[in-house]
């Protein structure tokens, strides 16, 4: 009670109705939320709550699309095959006998 008056919070108002904010939680009456861009029923920039926020204008920006394709194509040849005629040869066969004898390594017998 201020100065003899009583000050109603949840005075009724013909044709309004309570809405909660969806971003500070506190309840308004239909007249004082508006809907923003992305479908939440905030406080009107009139109330003087700071729950209104206008969408970002680079979120309507769309990049062109980039054209990726090559600036030409062609086949792969088909496979070419080579026969190779092999000569049979004692050349680089490896000896298979172990060698007989001393080894010395370091100047020690084993």
């Amino acid at each position: 009670m201020e100065n003899g008056t009583i000050i109603m919070t949840n005075a009724l108002r013909l044709g309004k109705w309570r809405v909660v904010c969806d971003r500070c939680g506190f309840k308004r009456y239909s007249d004082e939320v508006v809907k923003t861009w992305d479908n939440f029923y905030v406080c009107a920039p009139s109330t003087g709550k700071t729950c209104f926020e206008t969408r970002h204008p680079l979120d309507l920006i769309r990049a062109k699309p980039e054209d990726v394709s090559v600036p030409y194509t062609r086949r792969e040849p088909a496979d070419t095959f080579v026969t190779v005629a092999y000569v049979a040869s004692t050349v680089g066969i490896q000896e298979t006998t172990i060698p007989a004898g001393n080894f010395t390594t370091n100047n020690e017998t084993i």
